[in-house]
């Protein structure tokens, strides 16, 4: 007799026959379990429909949030100024409510293949997943990515040759 890939499944799960006992798999992965698991360690699952809750944040301006989010956003900006109207008049410091909900920012991407290149060179975004992610996916072209690599590696050395021509001159005056 011998086992094959065909008996994983039966040696981990037992046979469809059996007793849940005897299905150590179906046992312990129950929908029951699994969610206390992610609650365990703070996992929480999403879909889309998370951002139609009432606690999902929006930002104001156009292409922020959509039309309900919007009607939302006014609401409780039009309420913030009159809570903050209304602390004023009890005296105390309407500044301690400066909170606002975030505007939508539009960055400014450069049109020029150069200025391109020279905000990837400034950003130093070439080996930064989070600033390439940031910065490279909104300015640049392949060739543009290649350009400022090229660039990039140029400095490197540049500032490395720097680095031991000074090591070098000081070594040499010491003497």
């Amino acid at each position: 007799m011998t086992l094959g890939n065909e008996d994983l499944a039966n040696i981990i799960n037992g046979f469809p026959g059996d007793s849940i006992d005897l299905r150590p798999f179906d046992k312990v992965f129950t929908q029951a379990n699994i969610k206390c698991w992610w609650e365990n360690v703070s996992f929480l699952p999403m879909t889309w429909n998370a951002a139609q809750d009432l606690k999902t944040r929006w930002e104001r301006g156009e292409g922020g949030a959509p039309e309900e989010g919007t009607e939302r956003l006014s609401m409780l900006v039009s309420n913030y100024k009159v809570g903050a109207k209304r602390v004023e008049e009890m005296g105390s410091n309407k500044n301690i409510l400066s909170l606002w909900p975030p505007v939508v920012s539009r960055s400014k991407i450069p049109e020029a293949e150069e200025a391109q290149i020279q905000a990837l060179v400034d950003g130093k975004a070439i080996n930064k997943t989070g600033a390439l992610f940031k910065l490279g996916l909104q300015v640049a072209n392949g060739r543009v990515m290649l350009e400022a690599n090229k660039r990039m590696l140029k400095l490197e050395q540049e500032a490395k040759t720097n680095k031991e021509r000074k090591k070098q001159k000081d070594s040499d005056e010491k003497d």
